[in-house]
């Protein structure tokens, strides 16, 4: 779902890129080491130079989204899961509906993304 073409931004846990029809793809996470519960973090993103009104599309893949880890220890970390195993972790693998909202832009202007503990946000930019 991202981009192309990577945008050089100043940030260890971002990523943004262009796609061939212009539009814009952020990814931002918040990384938790393994064995270790992590904790919330806010992201501030500020997107400047739009014009006209855009919004923002964010799909959020973490412990209980769009992952199969934390079902998977649950089954006691499988070598050969079951046929019923499998659909269940298949089922866990979905990803969850993505939520949209406005953008904010301009000087001073800056949109939250919530990220719970070892999270992935893939934001879309769109007109």
């Amino acid at each position: 779902m991202l981009g192309n073409k990577r945008i050089m931004i100043d940030s260890t846990s971002a990523l943004a890129t262009r796609k061939a029809d212009g539009s814009l793809v952020i990814a931002v996470w918040n990384y938790a080491q393994p064995e270790s519960a992590g904790s919330p973090r806010q992201v501030k993103l500020a997107i400047n130079g739009l014009t006209g009104p855009h919004h923002l599309r964010i799909h959020l893949l973490d412990r209980d989204h769009g992952s199969t880890l934390a079902a998977w220890e649950a089954m006691g970390r499988p070598n050969n899961p079951s046929r019923q195993q499998l659909e269940s972790l298949q089922k866990m693998a979905e990803l969850p509906a993505s939520e949209e909202r406005l953008i904010r832009s301009g000087a001073g202007a800056a949109n939250i993304i919530e990220l719970p503990p070892d999270s992935l946000a893939l934001i879309e930019v769109i007109k």
